[in-house]
């Protein structure tokens, strides 16, 4: 089975960066301009994640729900997804 290795602390570090985002919003901080740049790829980098995602979770289904009869006539479409 496959499992997405999408990098978790730069997921947690978009979420801060949108917590940076709304402490400034308030006058209370400024955001640091690595954080700001990095928030500047956010949606990009959801998007990606996100179709990651879907293949994991296609990938998966195909692996747990095939016979093991059927393994063989799908053996090599199975080879090119591995």
């Amino acid at each position: 089975m496959l499992e997405s290795n999408f990098d978790s602390e730069l997921h947690k570090l978009i979420g801060e960066g949108i917590y940076w985002q709304k402490i400034m919003s308030l006058g209370l901080a400024t955001v640091p301009p690595q954080v700001s740049k990095l928030l500047t790829k956010k949606e990009q980098l959801r998007i990606l994640r996100e179709n990651v995602m879907l293949i994991v979770r296609d990938y998966n289904t195909i692996k747990w729900t095939i016979e093991d009869k059927e393994i063989p006539l799908f053996s090599e479409h199975l080879g090119k997804l591995d």
